[in-house]
């Protein structure tokens, strides 16, 4: 759960969000949903969120769609990590040259970009740092990244597609967690590498 969180007029302005809709969505997002049916019946309109059960003209609970997610989490990380900032263009360059290491195309046997778009992977960064904090440099994630993909000498089967590598959530007993092996490989820089059974199986158990 985000602690704390930074809101930018700017930011909502350029996804055309009026103020209180932003309002709105954010109060969705951490579960406790402002009563207000104007707010309700605009984002449902636009897609946003979704609502169940109403009790004396309140709906019970609200909900935010795929999409609405995804806007408010573009929200509070560009609000943060504003794309015109030094650390806002950071991220866009990291994108570009951890994609370029990845191999184009789709992942043999799936519908799914071994380097996904731009966009998705600039806010994956965002928000490994965003919950993390800013625990590596761009010359780190470059050769941790680099070092990930040369280690499959060529045969990707078992590899990651690069927004998993950054972060991906896996269940484990029964719960949800999130693990990186973007941060695991910079973590370990100077560890000697495991043989190539157990990474595949790592792979396996992640993927």
């Amino acid at each position: 759960m985000v602690t704390k969180i930074y809101f930018d007029v700017d930011v909502c302005k350029a996804k055309n969000l009026s103020i209180s809709t932003a309002f709105y969505l954010l109060s969705v997002y951490f579960g406790k949903h402002i009563n207000s049916k104007e707010e309700l019946n605009k984002c449902c309109a636009k897609g946003y969120v979704v609502y169940y059960n109403y009790n004396e003209g309140n709906p019970l609970k609200v909900e935010l769609t795929e999409a609405g997610l995804k806007l408010v989490e573009e929200l509070i990380l560009d609000s943060e990590f504003k794309p015109t900032t030094a650390e806002g263009i950071r991220f866009e360059e990291l994108a570009t040259a951890l994609r370029e290491l990845y191999p184009e195309g789709k992942k043999a046997g799936t519908n799914y970009y071994w380097r996904d778009s731009h966009g998705v992977i600039v806010k994956k960064l965002k928000a490994l740092v965003k919950k993390y904090g800013n625990c590596f440099t761009n010359e780190q994630a470059i050769e941790a990244t680099r070092k990930y993909v040369n280690s499959f000498n060529g045969n990707f089967q078992y590899m990651q597609l690069l927004k998993y590598f950054i972060s991906k959530n896996v269940i484990k007993g029964g719960e949800v967690e999130e693990q990186s092996q973007l941060l695991s490989y910079i973590e370990n820089a100077n560890q000697p590498e495991c043989d190539t059974q157990q990474k595949i199986d790592w792979d396996i158990e992640l993927r």
